[in-house]
């Protein structure tokens, strides 16, 4: 650091020309300022630093914290629009995450927050309401906050005795005599009285307390209806009795159900009915009056609408000292575009233009006479006059609401503002560095007058206003540090007037530089080369010196010259959404120029490019983006963001070139300056010069430099690094593609790693990502041949895969073998060999595969074609089914519907797990059920709310757990889709995808439906598994299967309707679900064991699938344990199909096994059992046996087929006495249990539950007429299961003995 830069430390300003070093030595100070905080006056409190803009202070804070690696707290970053990853730990928002316990007055802040979001609510429905005033009649409930009640109950005078008021409360107490004005309901007179009983002084009476009766502001829907449209047709001026009859007649066709043809009736009488009472209300608010009358707020209305009230304080304090007019129109904030342009702007302009014409409304007195509103005197534009005066006067309600809102909104919003910044002053009190734009710095003045800081750092501070200094700053501070450069951007007014005539533009720096007040210059630049620093030597008084660092760098690879102008004379043009401009030209130049760059090697964040107007920029981005996506990631900015920063290489777009010789911002020597001192290495400019040198002495200083060293041009130069002397020159985008390469067109000639010439044509990149597509000529150490690969540079050749024929060693055959494999001791003979398997099949299989002992057992590949358990060929081999002793699984899935509707995939005849969901819901309410892990795995889930089953014919009445009592609508729907078409669904259920649209994809049989004759007619159900199905067939078909599932005799079938097409079952179709919601309530005592949604109830079968699951395994283990218990002289065999069970089960990680499976072990047992006792008998009775026993003997114990029940009694009677009746016949299964246990207890719907009228479940394999319910019958019902039939007990099974004589 220099002598003059330590004399910061007495002065307080430092001036530096580009890339001179301000931002170094301002991470320097800070540097200095921390370590020694101690001994330097003002360090012990923390240190202002401010910035203009939130990219400077980003750019400024990032270095400094990459210096002094600073602890989170040390640094705080006051503002939530910095994007700099490495400040996110400093920013304030995180630091009241990360410590909130420093946080005060939290309950505070939560509730202002809660009533300003409450205030922004009823602000948005006042809004809301103010806009409807225009767009609709303001209904009877409106009217009554502005109407005299007098009045009104002169308008419903002819329909009063229709009125529920009336009939319900005005009738049943004397007419209205004892109608009190409080909120209790008093009970209403048993003796009713007509108005004809009462006298004239009651009936006055009770009229006067009609006026008040606190029912007027509970009006039930009816009379509203009612109201409503008795008060339009008083509007349009029709007499009172001609009203009544309407509205009878009109209530009658309400009462009127509509046929199946005329669907669209009701429709279009709500279109036509909604289109009058448009037509009234325009003609109301369109008085001829209004469009003559001048007014004289009319026409600044919509400036005054574009003011934002709660930002220009000058506009709160006038309205708060004028007649409040009306509501500051604007769109609701929930308002989407759709019905933004829905929007009577016409009818909203003759509203407004009657609210700021008080002369053209009737006075107070005036409507106050008024009292008999039936009077013939009084016509239809004098009722519409009437109306317009209570529209005034509910406006005017409405607008006083408004701004009510509005200061209390203001208000609680101030309250919560200083509750915020007495917390941010906790975080900021203890740092040592407080960071923020001056924008902020002016918000938190309050919290920096009581922090007090002492030491106060500015960067970029030509760029900032001097009151936002002055501000910022407060009267504390004892040492302000200015850091900037005056001749670079300036501060920007938003008013241009303020800066040429008031001089707001000249910053607090640049006026004390002027006045030459004592500063610190820095001189030597350390950025941009000598060729690019000379450029802006001119804009400074003193000598600017180049550092040694910037002597020697390197050229810009594939450009001649570092530093080019190019020249050029097309026109500029203007962007259509603003006053912007862009030259297409320019900015397909510069892009075709970046990715010339990126093909010489260079990075894309070494590459800027800069323009000087944002509609250039934004042609530049969208062009890279959709064009040159490998460009995306290059900094394209403007110069005015630029500020401060700096890069390797800079491609500069000036934008202007017109006929009218104007140059806009480019004439202002600070932004030139900063344009042409933001390179390292390499600056390219383009633009129209001759423009420029003409109207502009800067330009004409920089360009005569840059035609002195010949740098400026109709093209830019550029030349191949390998070949010198091939140069061209671009003078149009276009030419930087006669380079695809970056290189020149001549063949690349130099060699790869490999050996190979490079395949490219001449580049500039490096060979080592270049891909070689020739052969490896390479030749192994070990033989004779060579690689023959695609090359491979990089890594080692792949063993040879030459075929070469040899002699096998074992066997004698001659093979075809890869060369390879003669080095290692793999030698496999593939020559095919005939196989016969045990069970006789011949297969043709490898001679090496014979030969090996591990698949002696699994060489046959001949098709096991047996028919399974379940109907289906086997689709194994006989070797994956082990010579038909252990069946491969089905391949068939089937689709299995539990009894609580759920439903899965599953291989066929499967014996796998109950429903594993938490619960079944068929309702369309969103509540969650709360279902306790304690309970079942699945429960129906039975809701308490009112059913949505509904549809504009019908409704459900029922609570959701009820049975629907609407009955299926046979209407098709009305409703057109999104695309126009209109729906081909059915009244009531969810509109179906348009199959106009998508017809191709359709069945035959559903496109000729909807092009057929009856197209208008025709409609479908979209079931849950997406097929459609015609209404009519569907509804026969569900009817088909409630007759079959509810028998006469009281019985259920536990069954679901399901798809004709696929059987899957059919849950949530809205159309049928009284059918579903019957199944359910009938099977709702089972699941829960009570009449309610009380799923803890079901604590005694909490367990059921565990225990299901803990049964099978129990049963795997128990069949493992008999097959081990086997005797030794079965060994082999046992061992074989032990073996097969581990490896299905190790492959299908299950223990579920398809019944074929279970039925094959135990086959497969009691074969074993069986041979165990012939081998015992055959030594003991050798000689009792002829040889067509034995042999009779073996083909059935060793044969292929299965060894069935059949087969075991024809064993029995050679080996035992023909007459004895034991059955040796062994299950394995445990406990006396059978198979059919297994089977029910998985709870699916297989035509084979049954439930009982009292809510019985049983479980029966053959249904005849005479079946009864066990469980009913049953005395001792304290044993019964829930839902279970009682198990009938059954004899244990006799074990055969072994026969005490045999034959002679």
């Amino acid at each position: 650091m220099n002598i003059r830069a330590r004399s910061i430390l007495i002065g307080n300003r430092i001036e530096s020309p580009p890339g001179c070093g301000k931002t170094f030595l301002g991470v320097r100070l800070a540097e200095l300022f921390y370590h020694n905080r101690e001994r330097i006056t003002g360090c012990n409190r923390p240190i202002l630093m401010i910035c203009y803009t939130n990219h400077a202070l980003d750019q400024f804070l990032s270095t400094i914290i990459q210096k002094l690696h600073p602890k989170p707290g040390d640094i705080v970053r006051v503002g939530g629009r910095s994007t700099n990853p490495e400040i996110e730990p400093f920013l304030i928002q995180k630091l009241r995450q990360q410590r909130r316990n420093v946080r005060v007055e939290n309950k505070e802040l939560s509730d202002k927050y809660e009533i300003i979001k409450i205030i922004k609510k009823q602000l948005d429905n006042c809004e809301e309401k103010y806009y409807n005033c225009s767009q609709e009649i303001l209904d009877i409930t409106q009217l009554l906050r502005v109407m005299n009640r007098n009045q009104f109950l002169s308008i419903i005078e002819p329909i009063l005795s229709k009125l529920d008021i009336f009939n319900n409360h005005w009738k049943s107490s004397k007419c209205g005599i004892d109608c009190k004005s409080d909120d209790s309901d008093e009970s209403d007179s048993d003796n009713e009285e007509n108005d004809e009983s009462l006298s004239w002084e009651e009936k006055m009476e009770a009229n006067k307390n009609r006026t008040n009766c606190h029912k007027l502001n509970k009006l039930s829907k009816n009379d509203q209806n009612k109201m409503n449209q008795h008060f339009i047709q008083w509007l349009t001026s029709k007499q009172s009795h001609s009203i009544i009859n309407q509205i009878e007649e009109q209530n009658e066709d309400d009462d009127v159900d509509d046929d199946d043809g005329e669907f669209q009736k009701p429709r279009k009488r709500g279109r036509k009915k909604n289109e009058a009472k448009a037509t009234v209300l325009k003609d109301t608010l369109n008085d001829l009056f209004l469009q003559t009358t001048p007014t004289t707020n009319s026409t600044n209305m919509n400036e005054e609408n574009q003011i934002n009230i709660e930002d220009d304080e000058e506009e709160t304090k006038r309205l708060d000292n004028v007649d409040h007019v009306a509501i500051p129109f604007k769109f609701p904030s929930q308002t989407n575009e759709k019905e933004k342009k829905q929007i009577n702007t016409e009818q909203l302009e003759f509203m407004q233009r009657l609210l700021y014409n008080r002369t053209a409304l009737l006075s107070d007195d005036s409507v106050n006479n008024i009292t008999d509103l039936w009077s013939r005197s009084i016509g239809k534009e004098q009722r519409q006059a009437l109306y317009r005066y209570w529209l005034w006067k509910y406006v005017q309600l409405l607008t006083e609401e408004w701004y009510n809102l509005n200061e209390q909104y203001d208000e609680n919003y101030q309250l919560m503002q200083k509750l915020w910044l007495t917390n941010d002053r906790l975080y900021m009190n203890d740092a040592f560095i407080i960071a923020m734009t001056t924008h902020c710095a002016s918000r938190y003045q309050k919290v920096l007058k009581e922090i007090a800081p002492r030491i106060c750092i500015v960067e970029e501070a030509a760029e900032v206003f001097e009151s936002h200094i002055i501000t910022a700053i407060g009267e504390r501070i004892e040492h302000l540090i200015l850091i900037g450069d005056h001749v670079q951007l300036r501060p920007s007014p938003n008013v241009y007037t303020l800066a040429k005539q008031f001089n707001l533009d000249v910053s607090l720096f640049e006026r004390l530089i002027k006045n030459q007040m004592p500063s610190v210059q820095l001189c030597v630049q350390h950025r941009s080369i000598p060729m690019i620093s000379s450029l802006t030597h001119h804009f400074y008084d003193i000598s600017i010196l180049n550092h040694e660092s910037v002597l020697n760098r390197s050229s810009i690879k594939g450009v001649n010259h570092p530093l080019y102008f190019i020249d050029h004379q097309n026109f500029e043009e203007n962007v259509a959404d603003g006053s912007s401009k862009r030259n297409i030209y320019e900015s397909d130049y510069v892009i075709q120029l970046a990715n010339y760059l990126i093909q010489q090697g260079y990075d894309k964040k070494d590459i800027t490019i800069l323009t000087t107007y944002m509609g250039q920029r934004q042609r530049i981005q969208k062009t890279i983006s959709q064009q040159f996506k490998h460009l995306q990631g290059i900094h394209i900015t403007v110069v005015d963001n630029f500020q401060g920063e700096e890069n390797r290489i800079i491609l500069l777009s000036l934008v202007r070139s017109n006929a009218d010789q104007r140059l806009g911002y480019i004439a202002v020597d600070n932004r030139i300056c900063v344009a042409l001192s933001r390179a390292q290495n390499g600056l390219y400019v383009i633009g129209n010069f001759h423009l420029l040198v003409e109207h502009n002495e800067t330009w004409k200083i920089i360009i005569n430099k840059i035609k002195q060293l010949k740098l400026i041009g109709t093209g830019l130069p550029i030349h191949c690094i390998n070949h010198r002397d091939n140069q061209i020159i671009c003078q149009h985008p276009n030419d930087f593609l006669k380079r695809p390469l970056g290189g020149c067109g001549l063949q690349c000639e130099t060699r790869l790693s490999c050996g190979h010439q490079c395949p490219l044509k001449c580049h500039s990149t490096s060979h080592d990502t270049v891909v070689c597509h020739k052969t490896c000529q390479k030749k192994y150490n070990d033989c004779d041949h060579q690689c023959g690969q695609k090359c491979h540079p990089t890594a080692d050749c792949l063993p040879c895969s030459e075929m070469i024929k040899l002699k096998m060693p074992n066997c004698e055959h001659i093979s075809d073998i890869a060369c390879f494999m003669t080095k290692t001791n793999q030698l496999e003979c593939a020559v095919q060999v005939s196989y016969t398997c045990a069970i006789g099949h011949k297969v043709q299989v490898r001679c090496c595969d014979l030969r090996n002992e591990m698949l002696k057992d699994r060489l046959c590949i001949h098709p096991c074609d047996a028919t399974l358990e379940c109907g289906h060929i086997c689709k194994g081999t006989c070797s994956t089914c082990h010579q038909k002793r252990f069946h491969y699984p089905c391949d068939q899935q089937e689709l299995i519907v539990y009894m609580c509707g759920h439903s899965r995939q599953q291989r066929c005849h499967e014996l796998g797990p109950r429903c594993t969901q938490p619960y079944i819901k068929i309702c369309d309410h969103k509540d969650i059920p709360d279902i306790s892990s304690r309970s079942p795995k699945c429960a129906i889930y039975q809701c308490n709310r009112y059913c949505l089953n509904n549809c504009k014919h019908n409704r459900c009445n029922e609570r959701c757990k009820n049975e629907c009592d609407r009955l299926p609508c046979n209407s098709k729907c009305t409703r057109r889709l999104h695309d126009g078409h209109y729906c081909f669904g059915v009244c009531g259920e969810p509109c179906i995808t348009c199959l106009n649209c998508r017809e191709t994809e359709l069945p035959d049989e559903i496109r000729a439906a909807i092009n057929g004759r009856n197209k208008r007619n025709i409609s479908f159900v979209e079931l849950e598994c997406g097929h459609l199905i015609t209404t009519g067939k569907l509804d026969e078909h569900v009817q088909k299967f409630e007759q079959e599932t509810f028998l006469p005799n009281g019985f259920m079938h536990v069954e679901y309707p399901r798809c004709p097409k696929c059987q899957y079952p059919l849950i949530k179709c809205k159309r049928y679900s009284a059918l579903i919601k019957k199944i359910h309530g009938r099977l709702e005592k089972f699941y829960s064991g009570t009449e309610t949604l009380l799923v803890d109830t079901l604590r005694q079968r909490r367990n059921s699938d565990n225990n299901r699951q803990k049964k099978l395994c129990d049963l795997f283990i128990h069949v493992v344990g008999l097959f081990r218990n086997l005797k030794e002289q079965v060994s082999t065999e046992r061992d074989k199909i032990l073996e097969a069970i581990y490896e299905h089960v190790k492959k299908n990680d299950s223990l579920y096994l398809t019944r074929q499976q279970w039925l094959d072990l135990e086959h497969e047992y009691n074969r074993l059992v069986f041979i165990d006792r012939f081998k015992t008998l055959k030594e003991v009775l050798e000689n009792d046996f002829n040889q067509s026993e034995i042999q009779t003997l073996d083909d059935n114990l060793f044969g292929p087929n299965q060894f069935t029940q059949s087969i075991c009694q024809k064993c029995k009677t050679l080996l035992y006495y023909a007459d004895d009746d034991n059955d040796i016949w062994q299950t394995i299964l445990p406990d006396q249990l059978k198979w059919d246990e297994y089977e029910k207890d998985q709870h699916i719907c297989d035509r084979k539950w049954m439930m009982c009228s009292k809510g019985h479940l049983m479980w029966v394999k053959d249904i005849t007429e005479q079946l009864t319910c066990l469980q009913c019958q049953s005395n001792d019902n304290g044993n019964a299961r829930i839902g279970m039939p009682h198990r009938i007990a059954t004899p244990p099974l006799r074990r055969g003995g072994y026969r005490r004589s045999y034959r002679r």
